[in-house]
Parts: structure tokens; sequence; C-alpha cells
């Protein structure tokens, strides 16, 4: 009564609950606003249950974090140059990595965003993005240097991986004023 999708399409969506290991109270909650993100991205509820499963397991949200991590999915989906199936073929490749960094679905899925906006879409954002990570927490010998000699930090005095957004604000502060070929 509350939704355009009919019991069916429902069950169906519930069966990739049941798969990802979720009860039966954690399947009936997830419902609510899995169908409100099917029927945004104007998809089926089955691949949007599929999609938002997998992306809560790349990046080891908890199925109470459900309706926060939909939300985010929703306004990255609808402010962004992507679309659902885009951000999940984005999040294969950087999920994991970005749960290894400390990185959370909100700036994830920024990131994701801006990547979008620039052409730069799905599976290719996400590979962007890792490998974006991978360098800055594990750089080459001349990048460390030279991040060092630049004062640009990645990582807080505990080891963690700094946001992302403040890692680029360093960037954007330290190569101000350089010519094109020094800050490539």
């Amino acid at each position: 009564q509350t939704t355009k999708f009919t019991a069916a399409d429902a069950a169906r969506g519930m069966y990739f609950f049941s798969l990802a290991g979720f009860d039966a109270q954690k399947t009936l909650q997830s419902m609510g606003p899995t169908l409100d993100l099917a029927a945004a991205g104007q998809m089926d509820v089955a691949e949007a249950a599929d999609i938002v499963v997998k992306i809560m397991a790349g990046m080891g949200v908890e199925a109470a974090d459900l309706n926060q991590a939909v939300d985010v999915l929703t306004k990255g989906m609808t402010t962004a140059n992507t679309d659902l199936r885009q951000l999940g073929d984005a999040f294969k490749y950087i999920g994991p990595t970005a749960k290894a960094a400390g990185m959370t679905v909100e700036e994830t899925t920024a990131a994701i965003q801006l990547l979008s906006n620039a052409g730069i879409q799905a599976d290719m954002a996400g590979t962007t993005l890792r490998g974006a990570i991978m360098a800055l927490t594990s750089p080459s010998q001349e990048a460390q240097e030279l991040m060092a000699e630049m004062g640009i930090a990645t990582q807080n005095a505990q080891g963690d991986f700094l946001q992302l957004a403040d890692i680029i604000e360093q960037f954007e502060t330290k190569l101000k004023g350089m010519g094109t070929g020094a800050q490539l």
C-alpha cells in the first residue's frame, strides 16, 4: 500500500538480505529503505537489495546502520553524475580498501561522486580511488620524501589514515602557486 512495488518484488529483495545472513527481523527492517532506494534509482527491488548488501559487506556496515547507508547512497546517486548501479560497481573495487583505510560510506561516496562528475564512473571510479588510496597509504620512496619535504601528512599521530578531504586540502594548499609541471 505504501510503495509502487508488489509483494513479489519485495520478496525478491528479501531473498538477497537472507543470503547475506540477515535474520527475519533485520530483513523486514531493511525493506522500507531498500524499496525507497529502488524507487529513487528506478530499478528492480532485488537488484537494489543486492547492491546494498554488497556495499555493506565491502565497507563493513552493520545491518543496524542500513538506513544511514541507504540515505547516503540515495543522496549520492541523486546529486552527482552517477546511479546506483555505478555506485555499486565503484564500491566493488574501493569498498574493502576504503574500509581498511578507515573511510566511511559517506566519505567514500563523496569521492566517487567527485570522480563521477569528472566522467570517471562505475568500476573506473572505484579502481581510480583505490589506486589513489594505495598511493597515499603506501607511497613510493620518492613520493614519501617529496610529501615530507612539502609537509603533507596522510596519517595522524596514531598512524590512522586522515580523511581524504583533509589530505586533498593539504595538496591544494602546498601546490598553490606552482607551475603545472611541478604540480604533476
